[in-house]
């Protein structure tokens, strides 16, 4: 077969590229949370939905973070960020940095609040590029999930996050600092 025994000195056939393998790490106190986001934006190169009672949890405001979502934001062409919160005064109060990165990236990254039946959600989630995500399953728990490769459960949480879509406003706006 001339696909299978190539001529003497002619390059060998590549292999097919491996189906990414799926991989699920359990989070089980509140410590691991933050981490877990570094290696989960770290990914992204399209598109972060983040869904959060206030961002109160997971170093939101940390040079380290809103490093990653500026290079995220700067160097991926159609990038998108988008935060859904029930709440939004500590964004305002406490996350300056963020606050800013949305000043300066108000046409790619959005921040909406909550309304009426979108209130009823209670776990908090990230999902990078549709296949990568963190989630917890309640605001009052640590307990939840890192997972990679995971398209599948990725698209039901986002089935989620557009169903909470249709309950939100807008939330921080970019031109105010909440000063």
């Amino acid at each position: 077969n001339p696909d299978t025994n190539p001529k003497p000195g002619a390059a060998p056939v590549p292999e097919p590229p491996a189906e990414p393998v799926p991989e699920t790490i359990p989070l089980t106190v509140p410590s691991e949370y933050g981490p877990a986001l570094d290696r989960l934006l770290a990914l992204a190169t399209s598109e972060i939905l983040v869904f959060d009672q206030n961002l109160r949890y997971g170093d939101w405001n940390s040079l380290t973070r809103t490093a990653v979502l500026r290079d995220f934001l700067l160097n991926h062409r159609h990038s998108r960020l988008q935060i859904v919160v029930h709440e939004t005064t500590y964004i305002e109060g406490h996350l300056p940095r963020l606050v800013l990165l949305l000043r300066d990236f108000s046409h790619k990254f959005s921040i909406l609040r909550t309304i009426e039946d979108g209130r009823n959600a209670w776990d908090s989630f990230v999902i990078v590029d549709g296949k990568h995500l963190v989630h917890r399953f309640h605001l009052d728990s640590t307990r939840g999930e890192l997972a990679f490769e995971v398209p599948l459960k990725a698209r039901a949480l986002r089935d989620r996050y557009e169903d909470i879509l249709a309950f939100t406003e807008p939330g921080v706006n970019a031109t105010q600092l909440g000063l």
